[in-house]
């Protein structure tokens, strides 16, 4: 459950899933967000971790992006230069046929 005191900060107590938040801006810079174990311990975990995870994540994803565009590239140019060496010789056998027929 969600609470709001006078000065406009937040309380929530745990719904069950072991996770609970205590603060008045989440979006604060080193806040710390406190977890419940199993066995009934309490863990806190800076929100800067949290985000260098995130900033470690995007990095990845634009590089795996990056990474099948290369691919993706590499593909396209490979099939395009198949393609154009297989209809140049057979364009070059077609026009030495005709050419021996007159």
């Amino acid at each position: 459950m969600s609470t709001f005191d006078d000065e406009g900060s937040m309380s929530a107590s745990s719904d069950g899933s072991g996770v609970g938040y205590s603060g008045s801006d989440p979006d604060q810079k080193n806040t710390f967000d406190s977890t419940t174990g199993s066995g009934g311990e309490t863990r806190t975990k800076s929100s800067s971790e949290g985000g260098l995870l995130s900033r470690m994540s995007n990095t990845a994803v634009v590089r795996s992006k990056l990474l099948v565009y290369i691919v993706l590239a590499l593909a396209a140019a490979g099939f395009a230069t198949a393609v154009y060496f297989l209809l140049t010789a057979e364009e070059t056998d077609d026009f030495e046929t005709q050419v021996s027929r007159k």
